[in-house]
């Protein structure tokens, strides 16, 4: 499980990373659909995608704490910064 969660993460990290550098004035606008749900981050089912724009990822990790530390250190890895911060439906992680 561990092995499978930091592949995912680095992944989409480094998707992330590599994507091209666009500016869409309604990219931080979120729909309802994502904003309700967001996009399921690999298999686990531990992360889920609520914003991405070229400037922050917004990642949100329920009650999962070793997720989130996984996230951190893969973060830190490629010299992201991310931090972590409460919310109503659980801890949203920005990248």
């Amino acid at each position: 499980m561990t092995e499978v969660l930091v592949r995912e993460v680095e992944s989409e990290i480094i998707g992330w990373l590599d994507m091209d550098v666009w500016v869409d004035p309604d990219a931080s606008k979120l729909s309802s659909d994502r904003q309700d749900r967001g996009i399921p981050i690999g298999s686990l089912g531990a992360i889920r995608e609520v914003e991405r724009t070229h400037m922050q990822l917004v990642w949100e990790i329920s009650e999962d704490a070793f997720a989130r530390y996984v996230v951190h250190c893969c973060a830190r890895y490629h010299n992201v910064v991310s931090f972590s911060k409460s919310h109503i439906t659980g801890v949203m992680l920005v990248t």
